[in-house]
């Protein structure tokens, strides 16, 4: 009822040797892409390490003094007030606090995002938040 469909045996050796030349091909691309990934990570380790390093040799990795900030220039009282922190490095911090108490608005002016009237940001190294 059904007509089977058979490979001659000179295409079967065909397919073969072509399947061995991709397989070979494909091992190759992969040698290069680990050999590719295995320098980008030694160069950022290099990196990391080199921050490190940076790191130990500062006494803190955020540090603010007489920080005052507000969103927009022409509120009359600011949003974060009189705000002294150090954080050395390596350090875990967390902030908490009420709804409206300030948290985002400290995040922001440690990333830069919210500048301050007055006093004085200090920040070195990366930094992970959730």
């Amino acid at each position: 009822m059904y007509d089977e469909l058979t490979l001659s045996e000179t295409e079967a050796k065909k397919y073969n040797k072509q399947s061995n030349k991709d397989t070979k091909e494909n091992n190759k691309n992969a040698k290069e892409n680990n050999t590719i990934n295995l320098k980008e990570n030694l160069i950022e380790q290099k990196n990391d390490s080199a921050i490190v390093d940076q790191l130990n040799n500062v006494e803190y990795s955020i540090s603010i003094k007489n920080g005052n900030a507000k969103w927009l220039d022409y509120e009359q009282e600011d949003t974060l007030m009189n705000i002294n922190m150090k954080v050395r490095p390596g350090e875990l911090i967390a902030v908490v606090g009420q709804v409206g108490a300030g948290k985002s608005s400290l995040l922001n002016v440690i990333l830069k995002e919210l500048r301050l009237q007055e006093g004085s940001i200090q920040v070195c190294g990366r930094f992970l938040f959730s």
